[in-house]
């Protein structure tokens, strides 16, 4: 007995109690909880916390470390992790980029300071040649460091650990997706709001931000002034990418996808693709298409978009008298079904409210669909004159609009998104990295 309690406050003093009290409760929801998969993936993310190597690694060039933090602890597939795990992939396979090494790197609540994701890099991206264990980072002057996932969580816990590049000489810039909390009262709880606004200070505390679009630049900008913040600090923007087949797709069909996909196919069926958030207009556009249906229409409304479990639409969609008929959701899937859905539908849809960038739009584009886009200045940004807007917030509106879109459909004079000058995931990355490295000098867009 006296060995066991040896061995157990030797345990208990080598990794933090949070870890051990994770690891316990972890395990056992990972092998008897419902949703296994969510907690195994924590629970592999806490043993990789016990795994990680305590010697720094050293490399002599100059180094772009860039945060995937989120990713590595468990990639759900939304928007944003899809976005990530794209990005990653293609930093992974450049490796260098004008001089500097580019370092996917992560951190967690268990301890201050960032590792090499080494092993995630092994498993998730296939590169070969890595050390066995993630080490810490070592950072020096010249570096540069960009928290491109979002974790509202870690922001704080590791500001000690930015101050320190910061006073190291190194530039650290944060990934600003958008500020749409702070736009829509009534979506988000003051609360939330709060926590939103917290992290947005945290981000602002640094060298500078990179945001999706130039209208999100723009917006953060005229709440950085209204906060008064000093004016000296990098603003600066990117567009994502929009080549799925480039991303690092994940893989897997279901056995009823060909049917699926064949009922797209045998009529105009119009997709919409993003989690089921009450910003992103489903519950409108729902009611729409229920007014088409009932005047008759034989219109099929697709939706892929997991369920976030926030409000009561997903429970709308599974009990729908239409579902799998003139509506199909589809909850969850992979990137390689997603690819195929696009091919299978006729046009997007994207009636959010607010929004950073909005990959379907590129992704539609990509795929030559036409776009059905609520007239948002982001999306103007996107596609130009290359599809069709509609306004207001009534179902009736959507209705309306979707209406005509459909008599310019059959007409063949519906706007086309051939126009639309699509990115890579490859091209994003290196004007992200371009915007980075200028900020050395002093330059902006």
């Amino acid at each position: 007995m006296k060995y066991c309690a040896s061995f157990f406050e030797t345990g208990l003093s080598m990794i933090r109690r949070a870890i051990f009290l994770d690891f316990i409760n972890l395990a056992f929801k990972a092998y008897f909880f419902p949703r296994q998969k969510k907690y195994r993936q924590k629970f592999s993310f806490v043993k990789l916390a016990l795994r990680q190597g305590v010697l720094p690694f050293r490399v002599a060039s100059r180094q772009i470390f860039i945060d995937i933090s989120s990713l590595v602890g468990s990639d759900n597939q939304t928007g944003i992790h899809r976005l990530v795990r794209s990005f990653a992939a293609c930093v992974s396979r450049m490796e260098r980029y004008e001089g500097y090494r580019l370092s996917l790197v992560y951190a967690s609540k268990y301890r201050t300071g960032y590792w090499h994701a080494f092993e995630y890099e092994r498993r998730a991206l296939g590169r070969d040649g890595l050390p066995e264990r993630d080490q810490p980072i070592s950072f020096k002057a010249g570096d540069i460091f960009f928290e491109l996932d979002w974790n509202m969580k870690l922001a704080a816990l590791q500001r000690p650990f930015y101050e320190r590049m910061v006073e190291a000489g190194v530039r650290v810039f944060f990934h600003v997706y958008d500020i749409i909390p702070l736009q829509l009262d009534d979506l988000f709880t003051p609360r939330s709001q709060k926590l939103f606004e917290d992290w947005l200070l945290e981000a602002s505390r640094y060298t500078g931000v990179l945001c999706n679009s130039r209208a999100v630049a723009g917006e953060y900008g005229e709440w950085r002034q209204k906060k008064g913040l000093p004016p000296d600090f990098v603003i600066d923007w990117f567009h994502l990418g929009g080549d799925i087949e480039n991303s690092h797709p994940s893989r897997g069909l279901p056995d009823n996808a060909g049917a699926v996909l064949e009922a797209m196919r045998t009529t105009t069926a119009i997709l919409m693709v993003s989690a089921l958030h009450s910003r992103k207009g489903y519950a409108q556009a729902l009611e729409a298409f229920e007014q088409l249906w009932a005047a008759g229409r034989e219109v099929k409304l697709v939706i892929v978009g997991k369920d976030l479990r926030m409000d009561d639409m997903a429970q709308r969609l599974r009990e729908h008298p239409e579902q799998g008929r003139r509506l199909i959701w589809l909850d969850n899937i992979s990137d390689e079904y997603l690819d195929l859905v696009y091919k299978a539908c006729s046009a997007v849809l994207f009636a959010s409210r607010a929004e950073g960038f909005g990959l379907a739009v590129w992704e539609g584009a990509r795929y030559g669909k036409p776009l059905i886009l609520r007239d948002l200045p982001v999306f103007r940004e996107l596609a130009g004159e290359n599809a069709f807007y509609f306004h207001g917030n009534e179902p009736a509106a959507l209705a309306t609009a979707l209406e005509h879109w459909l008599a310019l459909h059959e007409a063949g004079k519906a706007p086309t998104s051939e126009g639309i000058p699509i990115l890579s995931w490859r091209q994003s990355v290196l004007h992200a990295l371009d915007a980075l490295i200028a900020s050395t000098h002093g330059a902006r867009r």
